[in-house]
């Protein structure tokens, strides 16, 4: 990373960026979709163009092979190099500022049963154009699905089609993450390692319903036809289309930006830091209507062998220590939730890891 900095001239001032994509304000209460906002900035010189189609095509290969974390940001960049703005420009010299806070990452693979298990998902009009996005991840896993391994391939492409809605876009990602999962399987197969069924996780449940022709199609007719190959690898038994809620989908991270909070909570689920012991696929998370989050994994005192999931009571204050994201992985932060405002912080604290937890009544 860093020569790939000097050789593109990029001068990194010190300050710490924890999320390579512009974080996005959120407008609270807004119940339609909150679609991508047009960048109407002065266009780059022809220099300042041929800079950011440097730029996706040094981090393009590093975004897929390693650091997947960044590779919805490079996507980004890269459907805008033809046209760039000033606007990408300041996007470009995020992205490089986050690989120059994280240099060099690793990824960590442990032994497994050689069970291939895939996630996918989808951000609805989040690009330009109303354009959206799919994502999705592999890796191998346990006979049970508990482990997750270091990422076979992570995706985080724009859907080619306009969709018409959420759940189409959905089916759409599915549609895209299978394609990548036919090839793969057969790989296997070949080195000796039969496959069952490749899960594949989508928390869409009219998309998994789509794929597995449990519900009849009325106003969904105008799905694109190409997307129905989902249904034909499904009653092959080369897929399995499962739902599983928002909180348990890998996929959501290469979808879309995030908040600097998710980021950080987020990052060493993809990329692992060096362990004794595998890292268990955490369990389902839900919120009761009391608005206690619940989890069937314990507290662990390891912050660098397991992730896990505590109880938040729904009391006036609570404080959640969490692992942050240092080069050590040392280092402890309180990270502060209030009760009332559980929507906004709910995913960073499902997918964080709780070292230890303390409610005050």
């Amino acid at each position: 990373v860093q020569r790939a900095l000097e050789r593109l001239g990029h001068s990194w001032d010190g300050v710490p960026v924890h999320s390579p994509l512009e974080p996005p304000s959120i407008v609270y209460g807004q119940k339609s979709p909150q679609e991508a906002v047009a960048d109407d900035s002065p266009p780059l010189s022809p220099s300042g163009k041929t800079y950011i189609q440097q730029v996706c095509g040094t981090f393009l290969y590093y975004a897929r092979a390693l650091d997947s974390t960044m590779l919805c940001a490079v996507s980004r960049l890269g459907s805008q190099q033809a046209n760039p703005t000033e606007k990408t420009r300041a996007d470009a010299d995020r992205l490089l500022n986050y690989a120059a806070t994280w240099p060099d990452v690793k990824l960590t693979f442990f032994a497994s049963d050689m069970i291939l298990r895939g996630h996918s998902d989808a951000s609805y009009l989040c690009e330009s154009k109303a354009r959206s996005r799919a994502g999705g991840i592999l890796f191998m896993t346990s006979k049970d699905g508990t482990l997750v391994n270091g990422a076979l391939l992570a995706i985080s492409v724009i859907i080619a089609t306009v969709v018409s809605s959420v759940s189409e876009s959905e089916y759409a990602a599915s549609f895209l993450v299978g394609q990548e999962i036919v090839p793969l399987r057969r790989t296997l197969e070949f080195l000796g390692h039969p496959q069952p069924s490749t899960v594949l996780i989508t928390d869409n449940l009219v998309s998994k319903k789509l794929a597995n022709q449990e519900c009849k199609q009325k106003r969904s007719k105008a799905i694109d036809m190409r997307y129905h190959w989902v249904r034909d690898r499904v009653s092959l038994g080369d897929l399995s289309i499962q739902w599983r809620p928002g909180t348990d989908n890998l996929a959501d991270y290469f979808t879309k930006s995030h908040s600097i909070a998710h980021h950080r909570a987020q990052r060493y689920s993809y990329i692992q830091p060096p362990t004794s012991t595998p890292v268990p696929l955490y369990q389902h998370v839900s919120q009761s209507e009391e608005g206690v989050l619940e989890s069937s994994l314990p507290v662990t005192d390891k912050p660098c062998d397991t992730r896990s999931c505590a109880t938040l009571q729904d009391t006036p204050t609570a404080s959640i220590k969490l692992a942050t994201l240092s080069g050590d992985f040392g280092e402890l932060n309180s990270y502060q939730a209030e009760p009332n405002r559980k929507n906004k912080h709910q995913k960073a604290l499902n997918y964080a890891q709780v070292v230890s937890y303390n409610t005050t009544q």
